[in-house]
Formats: C-alpha cells, sequence, structure tokens
C-alpha cells in the first residue's frame, strides 16, 4: 500500500513482479524513471506502473506514480481477467523511431489462453500507445494453449550493423514462455 510514493494497491497485485529503468520519461532532468509491472492488479488483468525516481530533500530516494497502464487506461490495450499483464517488462529503446528511447514490451502471460508481448511507446504525458501485439495466431505464430508467452521480456540491445533507413540499428529483443 501507499508507500514513499508508489501507488495504492493490495496485495494481490504483485506490484514489483517485474520492473525496468526507462530514462527520464517526464523530463525533470534525472534520468531515474521505472515501469513496475503489477500483473494482479484488477482481477488478474494486471498493469504496468510508470514511477519517477528522484531525491526526496533528507538524502533518501522517494517514488512518483506518474501513470497506469492497464485495461484500457494510460493507453494500454483491453484486457481479461487472468491476462496477467505486466508480468514482464522490458525497456526496447526507440522502436517507435519517434526520438524518444521510452519503448517498452509488456508480456501477459495468461492473454488469449496461451501469452502475448505488447510494445507500448511511452508519451510524455502518460499518453502510452500499443504499437504491436505479438500472440499466438499472429503474424505465423504459434503457441500451446496454457504456453504463457510473455512469462519474461528483454531487449538484447542493438546491431549496429544492421543500420535501418533512419540511421538506427536494429534492435533485437527475446520472449520467454513455459515448457
Amino acid at each position: 500500500n501507499k508507500v514513499g510514493g508508489g501507488p495504492s494497491l493490495g496485495v494481490e497485485s504483485q506490484f514489483g513482479a517485474s520492473l525496468a529503468w526507462v530514462g527520464d520519461v517526464n523530463g525533470d532532468g534525472l534520468s531515474s524513471d521505472i515501469v513496475v509491472g503489477a500483473r494482479g492488479h484488477n482481477g488478474n488483468r494486471g498493469a504496468v506502473f510508470v514511477l519517477s525516481m528522484g531525491p526526496d530533500g533528507s538524502g533518501g530516494i522517494q517514488a512518483e506514480t506518474l501513470w497506469q497502464i492497464g485495461d484500457r487506461e494510460g493507453g494500454g490495450p483491453a484486457l481479461d481477467v487472468d491476462d496477467y499483464f505486466g508480468y514482464g517488462v522490458s525497456c526496447l529503446g526507440d522502436v517507435a523511431g519517434d526520438g524518444r528511447a521510452f519503448d517498452i514490451a509488456v508480456g501477459a502471460g495468461g492473454a488469449s489462453s496461451s501469452g502475448a508481448v505488447f510494445v507500448i511507446r511511452l508519451g510524455p504525458l502518460g499518453d502510452g500507445e500499443v504499437l504491436l501485439r505479438v500472440a499466438s495466431g499472429v503474424g505465423g505464430l504459434a503457441l500451446q494453449q496454457g504456453s504463457f508467452f510473455g512469462l519474461s521480456v528483454a531487449s538484447l540491445g542493438t546491431d549496429p550493423a544492421w543500420e535501418t533507413a533512419g540511421g538506427r540499428g536494429v534492435g533485437h529483443r527475446a520472449a520467454g514462455r513455459r515448457g
């Protein structure tokens, strides 16, 4: 429950089950903003919270909740009970190519019975946007029911040898599942 500036949540939310550093999302000059998964929030639909970390004035650190991405809020997708959105989170850099390096991958291990990964662009004003959904039946991906695709997600960095038209290296991503 609301401690040190974090959101008010019940223990069932599993807040902190995943987290990733995303840089200076809110533009306050401190590059210490993070995304924190809460896969059990809202009936296991799940959510991701964007937090700004900074000094508290007494030599410590405090968190400020900037916004929540979840079931049709903060730019999040429509979610169902037991989707577990936020099971895994990772900062991907600038996937959208808009000059802002705040695109994230969010795993939803229970979505569509086999799991999904969402790529979300974080805007400066709490206006996230789903750029891509990766799931069974999308783009030729075939997963078994109950595989929990999106249990973990990671950015593996960029390959500068593969340049895109925009002059950015091509990023490599990974997503885990059970089995």
